[in-house]
């Protein structure tokens, strides 16, 4: 079954809502609803019709898959982190190499090894094996999040 066009309600168009109450209607209690995300309040109304017409209606916890999707992207830009980081350092180095002068050799190779640091904490959080629960991953993101930052030396 399709709703391909039709009245916004709750926000989408077409509205899952109406979708869930002409199922009730035209088929009562042979009609299953499953909801696995929402926006909000979006299918509430139709899965209270399907329970009425003696329907079945499963709803996942929204506070799980939340956690779960805040835990994709973090990971997500996590890797492009370490991408970027990686880059820098990569051109950091090459920088040292080619520099003409002391002073910026010195400094390109103490960027360079900062940057390596950053590398090595997203790295190991990355690929930590303890666990790939969405709520560990979020708990080591907070942990990392929380580590004070060394001081950057006396210029």
């Amino acid at each position: 079954m399709a709703v391909t066009k039709g009245a916004a309600e709750n926000r989408p168009r077409p509205g899952i809502d109406p979708l869930f109450r002409s199922a009730a209607v035209s088929h009562g209690s042979r009609v299953i609803v499953i909801v696995l995300t929402g926006m909000l309040d979006d299918g509430t109304a139709g899965l209270v019709a399907v329970k009425r017409r003696g329907g079945v209606t499963v709803v996942q916890n929204p506070g799980l898959s939340l956690l779960a999707s805040q835990s994709e992207k973090i990971e997500e830009m996590l890797w492009i982190s370490l991408r970027m980081f990686e880059e820098r350092k990569n051109l950091l180095t090459s920088l040292a190499a080619d520099s003409v002068t002391a002073a910026l050799k010195r400094k390109s190779r103490r960027q360079a090894k900062e940057t390596q640091g950053y590398i090595d904490r997203t790295r190991a959080m990355l690929l930590d094996p303890r666990s790939d629960r969405p709520e560990d991953t979020l708990t080591r993101v907070k942990a990392l999040m929380a580590e004070p930052r060394k001081a950057k030396s006396a210029r």
